[in-house]
């Protein structure tokens, strides 16, 4: 005698939230968790610009701000400030923006009317850096730049640095955006 299962139609709906659930998940940082917990100070790890954009502008939304779009340009911009952040930091680990970042966009063909930017060091998920820069006053300004349209961060890896981790988030606008 050959018995057959048949999964009954609910189940099958219950089974495919669950397989998508599951995918969805799984894009999202592995088995570790999001990718807003990944470790940067460790070796083949690298920031999620998709994850910090969607965590910021969640946070703006919160405060009824427009979202912003990850920038290829702002992202190699915030790559560079990064690296010349940590030189500069050197021993002493003194950690501050360098100015000129407008000129240097410029440079890079991105004309703003308007930029904002956060660096900081020590952070070791994007989790900690969101929840250091919520609580800093110039820091959460920056988040809440509200001209900004675009942004651009970068975490980068320095392992004999005193701080392992130095960050740069950029937000701005293009000369000429409504």
């Amino acid at each position: 005698m050959t018995s057959t299962f048949e999964i009954p139609r609910l189940s099958r709906r219950c089974f495919g939230v669950f397989c998508a659930g599951f995918a969805v998940s799984a894009c999202m940082g592995g088995p570790e968790g999001p990718a807003i917990y990944a470790n940067l100070s460790q070796a083949g790890t690298a920031l999620n610009a998709g994850e910090a954009a969607s965590l910021i502008n969640a946070y703006r939304q919160t405060e009824g701000l427009a979202p912003v779009r990850v920038n290829n340009t702002l992202m190699t911009a915030a790559t560079t400030e990064s690296r010349a952040i940590a030189a500069k930091a050197g021993a002493a680990g003194r950690v501050a923006p360098i100015p000129g970042l407008k000129d240097r966009l410029a440079a890079l063909g991105y004309n703003a009317v308007s930029v904002e930017q956060n660096v900081s060091a020590g952070y070791f998920t994007m989790a900690e850096a969101f929840s250091g820069w919520r609580q800093s006053d110039s820091h959460r300004d920056t988040l809440l730049a509200p001209a900004a349209s675009d942004m651009g961060i970068a975490a980068l890896r320095v392992p004999n640095a005193k701080y392992k981790v130095y960050w740069t988030l950029i937000m701005a606008a293009p000369t000429g955006a409504a």
